[in-house]
């Protein structure tokens, strides 16, 4: 289209378009059928973002932001409102001047809804190399892959979201197969109920609910209620019904009631898609300046944020700068040897992201694990906020990443005790009524890949300050718990860490798969 037209409707989007303009534009779309279809759409995104921006909003609405997604490649202007729908920003289209010409070109439910079979679409696809040609699924399609996270939406007006490893068959408009892996499945509209997940040992029928399914590669199969009711059916025909926090295994040979329901063992929602400008505190380890090191972030704590060598205990035990992946690093003895900012790091239940690399030892003591990093209040529930190398047995693996916010964790599945450098990245993404926890809201990296979490203790998030008389901002190789000499945390689970990290970042926002990824090869945060 000639640059006049782009003008146009770009003066129709902004609400700027004269009465003179209006008429080119209606005579223009009269005599060209696709200028016609573009002006539709934009008077129909118009009507429906309001919508599209509530997460509980109605079906059609939801469909029609995941068509915007499946046009993202051929469209620009979908690739705008995609962006701004993303920031959660309306904008206003005048709709009045191009009434008739709405009306004189419909064709808004071939638009939108489109044709064929498909009965359910895919949404997203996260932290997995996993990729779909299909944007519609029909009956008989086969969702497979081996990492990381996806989300279906079915037509009917169910939600759900897929954790590999897994494999889920499409098995009808309101049904599905879960052969292994988990999933969460939650029903946005009342004219779903009755939804059905199978799998090797027995049928679950939504009553009007949100609740989880897993199935182990032995067959093994569990159903979590998390909201409302299911009733469950095994092959030889028997029945039960669980209510609101209520969980049960189904064997061949019967039903196993658990003692209740583990929202903990399930991702329930997607994390965020990346693509905000981040404000960020950023430790190198290349600009040691004496005993200082200084902090090259962006507008988070910039003027506070230097940060500065220490030692506790034995003299000359100071952290030791030691090539990394990118420049130089700094090793930490398990003696002493510790770095301390004023900062005192992202508080309460906002998103962040902690990334950095990490080297640790073959030989690492069960007291050598704790603090790579840390900030927040140990005695308040909730309320501190440490990455570690996991020393618990009782917890989880021992040499796992682990996240730790005082009683509650999530550990991941890899050892790291191989004298190699790991890049590690803890995300924790938001959560609408602002109350997140370690179970569902926290996301595990190793070397660019989600871990599966090994295990996990659901804990709200809630990071707390330190009382004055403590004032000591962020700590780097020291355990949080250890807050004074003589601490029994110190004792119990080891004062320092012992190991080499590298390119310490914190971040005020939850970086996507791809911005994670971006860090391990290019060492760049989003711009």
């Amino acid at each position: 289209m000639n640059q006049e037209i782009e003008e146009l409707l770009a003066n129709y989007a902004s609400g700027q378009l004269s009465e003179e303009q209006a008429q080119t534009l209606l005579e223009y779309c009269q005599a060209n059928e696709e200028m016609g279809s573009r002006l539709v759409r934009l008077t129909q995104i118009d009507r429906l973002a309001a919508l599209v921006l509530d997460d509980d909003g109605e079906v059609f609405a939801r469909e029609f932001r995941c068509r915007l997604e499946a046009d993202r490649e051929e469209d620009e202007f979908s690739v705008g409102i995609i962006g701004r729908l993303q920031r959660r920003k309306v904008f206003r289209l005048v709709t009045g001047i191009a009434a008739a010409l709405v009306i004189s070109l419909i064709g808004l439910s071939v638009l939108l809804m489109g044709g064929g079979d498909g009965v359910a679409m895919l949404v997203r696809v996260e932290s997995s190399d996993w990729s779909s040609a299909a944007k519609e699924f029909r009956v008989g399609d086969t969702i497979a892959f081996e990492r990381g996270l996806a989300e279906i939406y079915y037509h009917k007006g169910v939600g759900i979201v897929i954790e590999g490893p897994a494999r889920f068959e499409i098995t009808g408009a309101s049904e599905g197969y879960l052969h292994y892996g988990k999933l969460v499945a939650e029903i946005d509209d009342a004219k779903a109920r009755g939804f059905i997940i199978d799998g090797p040992n027995g049928r679950l029928i939504d009553l009007g609910t949100k609740f989880g399914v897993s199935v182990k590669a032995n067959g093994e199969m569990e159903v979590h209620v998390l909201e409302g009711a299911v009733d469950a059916v095994s092959h030889d025909g028997a029945t039960a019904n669980l209510r609101e926090n209520e969980a049960m295994r189904l064997r061949p040979d019967g039903f196993v009631r658990l003692p209740g329901a583990d929202g903990g063992s399930f991702v329930t929602q997607m994390p965020p898609e990346g693509g905000k400008v981040a404000s960020y505190v950023r430790w190198g380890f290349d600009e040691l300046e004496g005993m200082v090191v200084r902090n090259t972030g962006r507008d988070l704590a910039a003027d506070h944020a230097d940060a500065e060598l220490k030692s506790f205990g034995e003299a000359n035990s100071l952290p030791q700068s030691v090539s990394g992946p990118f420049g130089k690093a700094m090793r930490f003895d398990g003696r002493g040897a510790h770095i301390e900012s004023s900062y005192h790091g992202i508080s309460g239940a906002a998103p962040r992201t902690v990334a950095f690399w990490v080297r640790v030892p073959r030989d690492l003591g069960l007291l050598e694990g704790y603090g790579i990093i840390n900030w927040g209040n140990v005695r308040a529930y909730g309320g501190a906020w440490q990455i570690s190398i996991n020393s618990t047995a009782n917890d989880g693996p021992i040499g796992n990443l682990r996240i730790g916010t005082h009683e509650g964790f999530v550990i991941g599945t890899t050892d790291l005790r191989d004298d190699e450098w790991h890049h590690c990245a803890v995300v924790m993404y938001g959560e609408p009524n602002g109350s997140p926890n370690t179970a569902t809201h926290i996301l595990l990296y190793v070397d660019g890949e989600l871990e599966p979490a090994a295990r996990k203790s659901v804990r709200m998030i809630n990071t707390k300050a330190l009382p004055e008389q403590e004032d000591h901002g962020i700590w780097m190789g020291r355990n949080l718990g250890y807050e004074f000499e003589g601490s029994p945390a110190g004792e119990s689970y080891g004062k320092f860490f012992r190991g080499e990290i590298d390119e310490m970042i914190i971040s005020d926002t939850a970086l996507s798969w791809a911005e994670v990824q971006r860090l391990l090869k290019e060492n760049k945060m989003p711009e």
